[in-house]
């Protein structure tokens, strides 16, 4: 049955040295990832997290800003059969507590800006990992042999996005991988999303609009992000 990470690994397969996605940071050096290559990558985290105990059903809290990582670290959710919990990278520290004790996370994954208010107030989690740190809790330490390929349903959860909380605490919103699937198919759809297009994603990630409305639908099309 169809999962965000059997789409991944089959494009991998289709395309495995077309340009997925180009990464272009404000300071340093584009760099550039194949459909193989992310793919890749993406198993091999999902082998660090398992050996950190992840694994189906655990929800993992992920606040980053746009970037690489934090696209790597959902596929690699994806392929435990883990819950991607992706928070505002704007909040302040209340906020995620909120994010971690009501979506139930058990480890939090952030960059290392944000590190110290994450681990302050997701107290809860078993542990916290950076992007950009050092050691044992860094997410470079955490790239292994990749993990197997994701035995998660299309009813299962892929992952839990919060609400902007207009009007009340954010509300957790549960989204299944055929949830997931559906709208980077009807996006790529409605808005022509081809194989030869290359997208800018500009919008944050941990938002249904940048996500699934922006993002996904390339990994549909077979395109470039």
């Amino acid at each position: 049955r169809p999962n965000l990470d059997r789409l991944l690994d089959a494009r991998a397969r289709e395309w495995p040295d077309r340009r997925f996605l180009v990464w272009v940071p404000f300071e340093g050096e584009a760099k550039t990832w194949t459909y193989r290559q992310f793919a890749r990558d993406a198993a091999r985290l999902a082998g660090g997290l398992a050996k950190r105990g992840i694994g189906p059903g655990d929800r993992v809290l992920l606040h980053f800003e746009n970037c690489p990582e934090t696209l790597l670290v959902r596929f690699a959710l994806a392929r435990l059969g883990a819950v991607c919990v992706a928070t505002n990278a704007m909040a302040a520290g209340p906020e995620i507590k909120h994010y971690a004790e009501s979506s139930g996370a058990v480890a939090a994954i952030t960059q290392a800006s944000f590190v110290d208010t994450v681990a302050s107030h997701a107290r809860g989690v078993r542990f916290v990992v950076a992007a950009g740190g050092y050691g044992a809790d860094s997410l470079d330490a955490l790239y292994a042999e990749p993990a197997a390929a994701s035995l998660a349903k299309d009813t299962d959860t892929a992952a839990i996005m919060f609400t902007t909380g207009t009007t009340g605490k954010p509300k957790g919103v549960v989204w299944t991988h055929a949830n997931v699937l559906w709208g980077r198919r009807y996006s790529a759809q409605v808005y022509g999303h081809r194989h030869d297009d290359v997208s800018l994603i500009s919008l944050p990630l941990f938002h249904v609009v940048g996500l699934c409305w922006s993002f996904l639908p390339v990994l549909w099309a077979g395109g470039t992000a």
